[in-house]
């Protein structure tokens, strides 16, 4: 089941059944990205084009974005599908 975090400035969506725990997130961006704390993404915690750059990283396509009012809002890590979530 994916999950879903989001302000105002993005949305970040979380696919664990397609993580592959690469770490390329938790590296990229600690502040962010935290296994050991709940709920282990903070988005409030850096800027979007930091957090865009990192999910685009994602070899598994696990960790995806959509940012409201850019034309092509919606992207993926990895080979993974992108699809919007409603």
């Amino acid at each position: 089941m994916e999950r879903i975090y989001e302000n105002e400035r993005i949305r970040v969506i979380w696919d664990p059944d397609k993580c592959m725990h690469s770490g390329i997130c938790t590296e990229g961006l600690p502040q962010v990205f935290d296994i050991h704390k709940r709920p282990w993404v903070d988005i409030a915690a850096a800027a979007v084009e930091d957090m865009k750059r990192v999910i685009d990283a994602c070899p598994s396509g696990a960790l995806r974005y959509e940012v409201p009012n850019e034309p092509d809002h919606a992207r993926s890590g990895g080979d993974g599908d992108v699809t919007k979530t409603e």
